[in-house]
């Protein structure tokens, strides 16, 4: 994966309920000020239930962890909170083509009309027909 790949603005729909999600950079601050919530409202109920198994208990842990003279509970927490949400580009797109979800972007389509003069319904059906043909031949 490269930066280029990471931070750009990726756009999934689901080809059964024409849901539609966003993946950014804005994806990396939702998700360390909301955690799993965030996922969870991202239409990635997996990845949130992981998330949260993983951080949240790691908070009640710091008694225990002192007392064993490990690390820091609320250190190992905040590690993976900061972890997850700076991995949130990656594992939402992953988790939307794991879906079956169709990428759709702004550039050119099938006719070479632009994606941004096309209308939601156009839009759908050409990233359909796109996902369906596989990757544009040039």
């Amino acid at each position: 994966m490269t930066v280029e790949t990471y931070l750009s603005h990726r756009s999934f729909q689901s080809p059964y309920l024409k849901a539609r999600e966003d993946v950014g950079p804005a994806s990396i601050l939702w998700a360390l000020l909301f955690g799993p919530a965030y996922y969870w409202r991202k239409r990635a109920p997996v990845e949130g239930l992981i998330y949260f198994l993983l951080t949240v208990p790691m908070v009640g842990l710091a008694d225990i962890a002192e007392a064993a003279g490990l690390p820091d509970g609320i250190d190992i927490g905040l590690a993976l909170w900061v972890f997850f949400a700076l991995a949130a580009p990656p594992l939402l797109a992953r988790c939307y083509e794991r879906k079956g979800w169709v990428e759709v972007s702004a550039r050119e389509i099938g006719d070479g009309e632009a994606w941004s003069e096309m209308t939601e319904t156009e839009r759908y059906d050409a990233a359909i027909k796109r996902h369906i043909e596989g990757p544009a031949r040039r």
